[in-house]
């Protein structure tokens, strides 16, 4: 049975800097570098004719290399998930320069 600390562990989480890549099936959001292991991670954002934006949420961390005790503990303190974090758009204007909505009939027309 889960301990209380570990039940009430669900709204403090890390927050991780990323960036939007488009590539050619969709979006991907880069972490440069994991607030847990230091390490690059990527994660799926949308298709080509999705709102990137709308996956900036708690995602599970692809660590391969394990946080640093100190952060281990820090986590513990602050009664904070380690499991995790929130994807936080390190560059909001670029994002939005990217991401101009998907394609609609009417403006393949006035091509």
């Amino acid at each position: 049975m889960a301990s209380q600390n570990e039940t009430n562990r669900t709204n403090c989480y890390l927050a991780a800097s990323a960036e939007l890549v488009e590539g050619r099936e969709g979006f991907q959001w880069r972490v440069s570098e994991c607030p847990l292991c230091g390490l690059e991670h990527w994660h799926g954002a949308a298709g080509l004719t999705e709102d990137p934006r709308t996956y900036l949420s708690h995602r599970v961390a692809h660590c391969i290399k394990r946080p640093s005790a100190e952060i281990v503990a820090a986590l513990e303190i602050l009664n904070c998930d380690s499991s995790g974090y929130i994807l936080v758009d390190e560059d909001p204007r670029r994002t939005d320069a990217m991401w101009t909505g998907p394609e609609t009939e009417d403006a393949e027309v006035a091509r």
